[in-house]
């Protein structure tokens, strides 16, 4: 699989209730947005948040830093070394509502050696002296020594479109969560219960429709983390100090 340029892309995210991403599914196919490939538009996303030992990016988001990072490995698929044959391993940046990411895969097999015996991740079994991306993410994954933290899965439904500049579309639903430790066990907590998250995402022109959309949904624009609210979620009985 190729690997992906870092490109700086504006990331615009709404909350929604069931009801309205279902009417909104029905709106933008209606536009003209076709469901991205593969398996028909809908798969499930499984993603590894990684973070440091005192919990650097997650402190960065809850402060509204306005530049931050995640540090994250990633299938398109319900389990690692599942349905996928490659694990992303991806550093993704964000400035105000600009994103960029720096990612590439690793093969099923590197990624059973990278993630060892789940507790210790050996970079030197994988590290690529010929892969800039992977050796960007290596490297910052050692230097602020980089544990795994949570596990974040989600149904996603994609569209895609193209007028005057190629634009996508995501609503993600059933987000749930689990400590890395416990995901094994498959002992996953609701994440936003009730909730879906639609992502508007273009690299240049606003898509025509985008403030039709806004005014006929009447949707405000909300900052929203998968990888914090599943922290919130699973220290919802201990929360974590700020």
């Amino acid at each position: 699989m190729k690997a992906q340029e870092k490109k700086i892309r504006h990331e615009f995210k709404y909350i929604l209730t069931e009801t309205e991403a279902q009417i909104f599914e029905l709106y933008i196919q209606k536009i003209g947005l076709k469901k991205d490939a593969p398996h028909g538009g809908s798969y499930s996303v499984t993603t590894l948040y990684f973070d440091t030992p005192l919990l650097e990016d997650y402190r960065d988001k809850m402060s509204g830093l306005k530049y931050r990072k995640k540090i994250r490995a990633r299938v398109y698929g319900y389990d690692f070394g599942g349905e996928s044959d490659d694990v992303w391993l991806e550093i993704k940046e964000k400035h105000d509502m600009n994103t960029g990411k720096k990612r590439d895969t690793i093969t099923n097999a590197e990624w059973k050696r990278f993630s060892g015996d789940g507790l210790f991740f050996d970079v030197a079994s994988v590290r690529k002296k010929d892969n800039k991306k992977l050796n960007n993410f290596f490297y910052l994954f050692s230097k602020k020594n980089y544990q795994p933290n949570v596990v974040v899965r989600y149904k996603r439904n994609a569209y895609v479109g193209q007028f005057v500049s190629d634009y996508r579309v995501t609503i993600d639903r059933r987000i749930e969560a689990c400590k890395w430790h416990d995901f094994r066990y498959n002992t996953m907590v609701p994440v936003s219960q009730g909730k879906a998250v639609l992502e508007v995402k273009f690299f240049s022109a606003m898509p025509w429709w985008f403030r039709d959309m806004i005014y006929r949904f009447e949707l405000r624009r909300q900052a929203f983390s998968k990888y914090t609210n599943a922290v919130d979620a699973l220290n919802g009985f201990n929360p974590i100090k700020r």
